[in-house]
């Protein structure tokens, strides 16, 4: 083949690979503004349906949980009352014959509500700004007191008492913490029991016995003490075998704005501190209660069955004595605010469709506690 052919040829085959190349597309090197807009607008779409199962999902997380506590805070109020308020009036073994005919008060200033035992249930309805027996009680709620003796009586043992002291068996300090055997119940008031005569006063001074074979609790007219017991001191009734003493408590339950601001279920207490003084001292319980109604079961026939219930201020003095059943009310609220899209209304105290001015939940806690130691 001639040089000339050659090269002919080569150059058809060149021709026809060129061409073939120069048909086919380059490969795809990046997006267009159109198409990273359109994948944006999709992306945003997917993003707001999932944000919205995640908000929905927390919303109602919130609200199961506003819910529970909800519930646990009414129940464990309920609980905290019904205890105390059931064993009003309790005096160990003269609670079915307790009369301040049968009790011999040795203490000064013996109607303060910290310790007067002549009105062991006692209630203030809907009280205002110028309650004073309790500090701080919101406006338009109920209070109730509650006093009795510790159910822990102790047993006096021989020479039992006399008019200066009393002789108690050694488990009387059993509480005491370590090194204060003989010192942790000086100031209490104590009261002591042999089921038909009762005598409360203040313990100013005890010692133990024949190396801790007894208790001798001492009842002074120490005029450093509160109450005090009055001069001379010296009790003008025995007491013998079968005889107990036990401490008094008194129990205050009421509504009061805690430190965050949320209205929260209280309880006053009586403590003695400084081995001296006596006085009710406060303790939140429950937030999230936001009221107490109470009424009181009055029997007027003494069958043991109420014949009406009352508020506190249409019974009359010589009716408290007559209450054999307290019913109790509590409004509690979520803690948590904005649960709810709209404010939702409620029922409480015969008031219906209450509309609140936030956006919490609300529920109705009601019971009805039998006093123990009135019903015969």
């Amino acid at each position: 083949m001639s040089i000339d052919r050659f090269a002919q040829i080569n150059n058809s085959i060149c021709n026809k690979e060129c061409l073939s190349k120069s048909m086919v597309r380059p490969k795809q090197l990046g997006m267009t503004l159109i198409e990273i807009l359109i994948a944006m607008l999709l992306g945003v779409f997917l993003l707001a349906g999932v944000l919205q199962i995640f908000i929905n999902s927390k919303q109602t997380y919130r609200m199961q949980e506003g819910l529970s506590r909800l519930q646990e805070n009414g129940r464990f109020a309920m609980e905290f009352i019904s205890q105390d308020v059931r064993m009003a009036g309790f005096f160990g073994c003269l609670s079915n014959n307790f009369s301040m005919a049968n009790v011999e008060n040795e203490l000064n200033d013996q109607s303060d509500f910290a310790w007067d035992i002549a009105n062991p249930l006692m209630g203030y309805n809907d009280v205002d700004n110028t309650f004073a027996v309790i500090s701080n009680v919101v406006v338009g709620t109920d209070v109730i007191a509650v006093r009795g003796l510790s159910g822990d009586g102790i047993p006096l043992i021989a020479p039992y008492s006399d008019a200066a002291q009393m002789f108690v068996d050694p488990t009387f300090n059993a509480d005491c913490p370590a090194g204060s055997a003989t010192t942790c119940h000086i100031g209490e008031i104590l009261m002591v029991t042999d089921c038909s005569q009762g005598t409360i006063f203040q313990a100013t001074n005890t010692t133990d016995i024949g190396g801790g074979s007894g208790v001798n609790v001492v009842h002074s007219a120490n005029n450093t003490f509160t109450p005090g017991n009055s001069p001379p001191a010296t009790f003008n009734k025995s007491y013998g075998p079968g005889s107990q003493i036990a401490r008094l408590q008194t129990y205050a339950y009421y509504i009061r704005l805690n430190p965050g601001n949320q209205p929260s279920l209280y309880r006053s207490e009586l403590t003695t501190t400084g081995n001296d003084t006596n006085a009710v001292s406060a303790q939140e319980l429950i937030e999230g209660i936001e009221d107490m109604q109470i009424t009181y079961g009055v029997d007027t026939d003494a069958n043991g069955t109420p014949n009406s219930f009352l508020p506190a201020n249409n019974i009359i003095a010589a009716n408290w004595p007559q209450v054999v059943s307290v019913r109790i009310s509590l409004l509690a609220r979520t803690i948590e605010n904005n649960l709810s899209a709209n404010p939702v209304p409620y029922d409480y105290n015969e008031a219906n469709n209450i509309m609140p001015a936030d956006r919490r939940l609300r529920r109705v806690f009601t019971t009805t506690i039998a006093l123990r130691n009135r019903l015969r």
